[in-house]
């Protein structure tokens, strides 16, 4: 529960910006680019700090990390709370950005889940990110009301990340890194059951290949081509779950939900109740992250993926079809396919080998980052220079591709252990 607290992070920065959109316009006179500016810096700065937090992860442990990421998060949400200027509020927004250990907390999970359920658990953290969506279009319409709402909206997010700052520092650290990069520190989890089935696993696995030479030599050989479709497919993953639009009615569903029942100048109780009905968008992409994450283990990553991406394309060309894309949105889009939100998490955080796997999640964490900037940043002026409904074929198109593109090159991990995974990829190439 303390490590899925970063997911509540996560999902609370990304959909209380969506409600309090319509206020900082108002309070700081914001354009549409000034608009994207606000919600695309989070974004583009969590990439970068994904990329840092695979070093960091490698030298410093898993536990350390989400420690660290609290930390800054706590801070970038208390300068949001007290800005007085646009550019310190988009500086509040790039350190919390910073502090969102995004890729952390799936890899953690991953490394300290018994192998039946490691899928479930993973996908709990989606459902944990979708939640504090919820949390934050609720809290967005409590305070749409409140004079300065905005500051109780954004300096809120300050509370779970305080409790998993000093819920973290309780728990143990990952039994895997501490086998991988800490040999000596590992004595102190010795007692752990979950230590020592991971040590039993790996010393047997490591005899094996060291009573077959043969073994050695063939892994040794493939090992960069199967480096290379890991990667391929935790990358590409990543870069496909935004690239269908899964965050932009989450972004900018006031400001769309506004348009479809609103034109010109709104009173503050119809502004009230255009930030309220963001709560009931959260609330459906919680049914789909839910759902996911009863049938990952069951069904298995493959088939929901593949489902998955099949209903995102159609739904997304039902949009692009309908003459009124922005109600009709609302209507399909906030019940997405359930295996694009915690898919390409579990996979990632459970594909690479130990030794590089903090590098390649932070690789692939902010590869999602980045398109997730590219497809944020350009939204509103995509739906102005080519209109809704071009947009939303686009997005459909991205999606048919990535189901042929999956189709052909993701294996099934269900049901595999980490180890097994490994084995899995090295004897496909």
């Amino acid at each position: 529960f303390l490590s899925c607290l970063g997911g509540l992070l996560f999902g609370y920065d990304t959909g209380v910006i969506s409600g309090a959109s319509l206020l900082l316009k108002e309070r700081f006179r914001l354009g549409a680019v000034e608009l994207e500016a606000v919600v695309s810096s989070t974004i583009l700065f969590a990439a970068l700090g994904s990329l840092a937090s695979g070093p960091i992860n490698m030298r410093l442990g898993r536990r350390p990390t989400i420690l660290l990421g609290s930390a800054t998060f706590t801070l970038g949400a208390l300068l949001m709370a007290a800005s007085a200027s646009f550019g310190t509020l988009v500086l509040g927004r790039v350190i919390v950005a910073v502090g969102l250990s995004s890729g952390t907390v799936p890899m953690f999970i991953a490394e300290v889940a018994p192998t039946a359920m490691r899928g479930k658990l993973v996908a709990l953290n989606n459902v944990c990110i979708v939640s504090g969506q919820v949390l934050a279009g609720l809290v967005d319409g409590s305070f749409a009301l409140v004079p300065a709402g905005w500051r109780y909206m954004l300096g809120l997010a300050a509370v779970p990340a305080v409790v998993q700052l000093v819920g973290m520092a309780f728990m143990p650290e990952s039994p895997r890194w501490l086998l991988e990069q800490a040999p000596r520190r590992a004595v102190t989890s010795r007692d752990s059951p979950r230590f020592a089935e991971i040590a039993a696993r790996r010393a047997a696995e490591t005899r094996d290949c060291a009573e077959t030479r043969d073994c050695a030599e063939m892994c040794s050989e493939v090992r960069p081509r199967c480096g290379r479709e890991m990667g391929r497919d935790g990358v590409g993953l990543q870069a496909l779950q935004q690239l269908v639009g899964i965050n932009t009615i989450m972004y900018y569903s006031t400001p769309i939900l506004r348009q479809a029942f609103f034109s010109g100048a709104v009173s503050e109780e119809e502004r009230a109740f255009v930030i309220w009905l963001s709560a009931p968008v959260a609330c459906g992409q919680l049914v789909g992250c839910i759902v996911g994450m009863l049938l990952i283990d069951r069904v298995g990553r493959r088939p929901l993926v593949l489902s998955s991406l099949a209903l995102c394309a159609l739904s997304l060309a039902l949009q692009g079809m309908s003459p009124t894309p922005y109600p009709h949105c609302t209507r399909t889009h906030p019940l997405p396919p359930p295996g694009m939100s915690p898919i390409p998490w579990t996979v990632n955080s459970e594909i690479y080998p130990l030794s590089v796997r903090s590098l390649c999640v932070g690789i692939a964490t902010a590869t999602n980052w980045t398109v997730n900037f590219v497809v944020a940043a350009s939204f509103l002026s995509l739906e102005q220079a080519m209109g809704a409904a071009a947009t939303f074929w686009m997005y459909g198109a991205f999606a048919a591709a990535g189901l042929v593109w999956l189709w052909f090159a993701l294996p099934e991990t269900a049901n595999k252990s980490l180890e097994e995974i490994e084995k899995l990829f090295e004897r496909r190439s």
